[in-house]
């Protein structure tokens, strides 16, 4: 039904003091702030004027403060546009987030599609009547965009303190190493199993003797094979 609007026609040249004074007059209201167009509730008021009947001011929330309020409003207006086959796309996220630019173009559109199709009907068009009596609460836009509902946030917990077992000591743990591993000499020759074995269950040397031998075979130090054999010793049982 209605013809495009393009970007680069007059209607989008229209200052916002032209704005507002257009819609104070047919409104009955007082914005001084784009802003303050953010609800809906005013854009539904004036499309209510052009097309008689498309849309049910009763729903309209004329009170809503929140961002999240404004949702309803623009739902309602976007009903209309459907009935009277209007292709205009309504970005109603950033229209409720009151975005100081898309209100104003989306006024200016309003404004340029309300000369066009508004006729004489606005002389007689009681606004205040058509509300209930109710004047819209535009202090939402006091200080500029309106406000988000606060988001749901995880409380936080917190983290219990280390206990004595956990410590919080940052020293590097020693990596036990398989004891196919250790069975390397200094030169990386392999030495048999059996050999280690022999030396570390001798009862017939002294442990003394044991590490210096222990020693001549490799260069890891003789704590860590001996654990290293102890546990694959008690894996075999």
């Amino acid at each position: 039904m209605a013809e495009a609007i393009g970007m680069m026609e007059g209607a989008f040249f229209v200052p916002k003091t032209e704005i507002f004074a257009w819609i104070n007059k047919t409104l009955k209201v007082n914005i001084t702030k784009i802003e303050s167009l953010a609800s809906g509730s005013l854009y539904c008021q004036i499309f209510d004027i052009i097309h008689p009947g498309k849309l049910s001011l009763s729903k309209v929330s004329w009170k809503a403060k929140l961002a999240h309020e404004f949702i309803n409003n623009y739902k309602i207006l976007q009903q209309a546009f459907l009935k009277c086959n209007i292709s205009k796309t309504i970005e109603v996220d950033r229209l409720a987030r009151g975005i100081y630019q898309d209100n104003l173009e989306f006024a200016q559109w309003l404004k340029r599609y309300f000369d066009l199709h508004c006729g004489g009907r606005a002389e007689a068009y009681d606004a205040v009547a058509k509300r209930g009596g109710q004047e819209p609460d535009l202090s939402f836009a006091e200080g500029g965009k309106p406000k988000s509902a606060r988001p749901i946030t995880k409380p936080q917990t917190n983290s219990p303190a280390p206990t004595k077992n956990q410590g919080t000591s940052t020293m590097p743990r020693t990596e036990k190493k398989p004891l196919q591993q250790l069975n390397q000499t200094k030169e990386n020759k392999p030495v048999s199993v059996d050999s280690i074995k022999k030396i570390v269950f001798s009862d017939t040397i002294s442990d003394s003797q044991k590490i210096v031998q222990l020693k001549g075979l490799f260069g890891a130090p003789v704590t860590e094979v001996t654990n290293t054999i102890e546990e694959e010793e008690k894996l075999n049982l």
